[in-house]
């Protein structure tokens, strides 16, 4: 006589939900890392985000070595 070695279907469940559950919280927290160009320009931003999307990101705000204050609007995909 041999051992039966199936899992009764709650905890097969219950393990493919806790599975789902663990790449869920594990994608939602990466960061994205994102390449934007700024339209009719070469310039071009490589930025990392910890939440949203790299197509939300519309304008960019810095200041660079030759204004005090500088405002950009973005193209932006993920790499």
């Amino acid at each position: 006589m041999q051992p039966k070695l199936e899992m009764p279907i709650m905890k097969k469940l219950l393990f493919l939900m806790l599975g789902a559950c663990m790449v869920l919280a594990v994608s939602c927290a990466k960061e994205k890392n994102c390449r934007c160009s700024v339209p009719g320009s070469d310039k071009v931003h490589h930025l990392t985000i910890k939440d949203g999307d790299c197509a939300g990101l519309n304008t960019l705000e810095y200041n660079d070595e030759y204004t005090a204050f500088r405002r950009d609007s973005l193209y932006c995909i993920e790499k």
